[in-house]
């Protein structure tokens, strides 16, 4: 009886660590993006850079579509590149046909910056 009461608690302190440590994780990201630094967004009439201190994204815009050229993570200097055939995000509508709409699907009409709680945005209208 003592040997499955002692396992029953040193799994039970396991488990207490285990989310103790988890939880501080969580915390310790959102910290990080905080201390990211506002958003900040420049916009040309071939493309779109949103980023902060510690990403930048560029998203090609000039052929009236969407598509994402390269994403940075300036705290690592890596540069992301996607692949030929990669979409920005895609819609699943529920039908019964399933339809999918895509980012290439989509023409965009305009792009304009605009000021937000945490710096600047786009907004992209098609």
């Amino acid at each position: 009886m003592k040997r499955k009461s002692y396992w029953l608690s040193t799994a039970t302190l396991i488990i207490f660590l285990i989310v103790l440590i988890m939880g501080n994780r969580h915390v310790d990201a959102d910290a990080a993006a905080v201390n990211a630094g506002a958003a900040d967004v420049h916009i040309t009439k071939e493309k779109v850079e949103i980023g902060n201190d510690a990403m930048k994204r560029i998203i090609d815009v000039s052929d009236s579509s969407l598509g994402t050229t390269e994403v940075l993570n300036k705290r690592i200097d890596k540069k992301l590149i996607p692949q030929k055939g990669s979409e920005d995000f895609s819609i699943h509508l529920v039908s019964e046909e399933n339809d999918v709409i895509k980012a290439s699907d989509l023409t965009i009409k305009n792009v304009k910056e605009q000021a937000c709680q945490s710096g600047k945005k786009s907004a992209i209208h098609f």
